[in-house]
């Protein structure tokens, strides 16, 4: 998906996991977004187009990683964009 759709559907499921935006940052080839779980530890998320209709994600939870939470995340953007 564009970078734009997977952008705003990223915000949505943060949204719905309940975790807040600290910072978002957009241009055209780039989105970052930061949030923080209850327990104090970080999420980064790096979206970067790499077409106009596909984008890369990173997700980084804590300083050393959280796979699960990680995952966590990466399948409810899946879910937004309307894939399983």
């Amino acid at each position: 998906s564009s970078l734009t759709s997977v952008h705003t559907v990223t915000l949505a499921a943060l949204k719905e996991l309940e975790l807040p935006i600290k910072e978002d940052k957009k241009d055209q080839l780039t989105a970052k977004i930061e949030s923080q779980f209850a327990d104090g530890k970080t999420v980064w998320i790096d979206i970067d187009a790499v077409t106009n209709n596909s984008s890369k994600i990173t997700i980084r939870v804590g300083t050393f990683g959280d796979e699960s939470r990680s995952r966590k995340i990466i399948e409810k953007i899946h879910r937004h964009l309307g894939m399983k």
